[in-house]
């Protein structure tokens, strides 16, 4: 009897889960959180494990998607006469091939700041600027370029106003030494904002150039 009593409990645990009812029709989905069940042409089954919406087009529920963020995965119809704004500037919103909402395929919002261009910089002076907000990088290339031996010290704010030398593993100022050359090096976006702290020790007077890249 203990055998017959677990068949029949094994039975109706399936037929919770699968209910055969030939004469049901779709008409649409339970928005209501607590229905944890959706009718569809022959029989009930849970939505936790399969997200249906209806396809207008082909009169049918399909399957909803996601990323492997968990995003759902949309498609938006734009045309050129879509704006967005981007640092004050209105900027067209664009459309892939297939009507989809275009995105940089690299993931990349890259900004460029030219920090110094050909600047003079006297035997054993020293020169900076204006801090650089860098809240939305969370990556920074910086590229340099010198005609005499100058040394390049990253400084960070939290205020624009009172800047701090950032420190490597050893406990020293971190810097990076560029002599009659180009170099780029990276840094970590930590910071609402970043100056470089520039000083010549060539011995006589140089230019420098400098850029930052942002990259979201």
């Amino acid at each position: 009897m203990a055998h017959i009593r677990s068949e029949i409990a094994e039975k109706q645990e399936i037929i919770k889960q699968f209910i055969q009812k030939e004469s049901m029709a779709v008409d649409d989905m339970p928005l209501d959180p607590r229905v944890d069940a959706y009718v569809t042409t022959n029989f009930l089954q849970g939505t936790l494990s399969r997200l249906l919406a209806f396809d207008t087009d082909k009169k049918k529920y399909v399957v909803v998607k996601v990323d492997s963020d968990g995003n759902l995965k949309v498609t938006a119809s734009v045309t050129n006469n879509i704006y967005g704004n981007r640092g004050g500037t209105a900027q067209a919103i664009s459309a892939n091939l297939l009507g989809g909402l275009f995105v940089d395929p690299s993931g990349r919002d890259l900004t460029i700041d030219v920090i110094f261009n050909s600047l003079s910089v006297a035997d054993g002076a020293s020169a900076t600027h204006a801090g650089i907000d860098i809240a939305h990088a969370a990556k920074i290339t910086v590229l340099v370029a010198t005609n005499r031996s100058m040394t390049i010290r990253p400084q960070i704010s939290d205020d624009n106003i009172d800047f701090y030398d950032v420190k490597n593993e050893a406990d020293a100022d971190l810097t990076f030494n560029c002599t009659n050359e180009k170099i780029a090096f990276r840094l970590d976006g930590c910071a609402k904002f970043l100056r470089m702290f520039v000083t010549n020790s060539a011995g006589a007077a140089g230019t420098i150039t400098m850029k930052i890249l942002g990259q979201a």
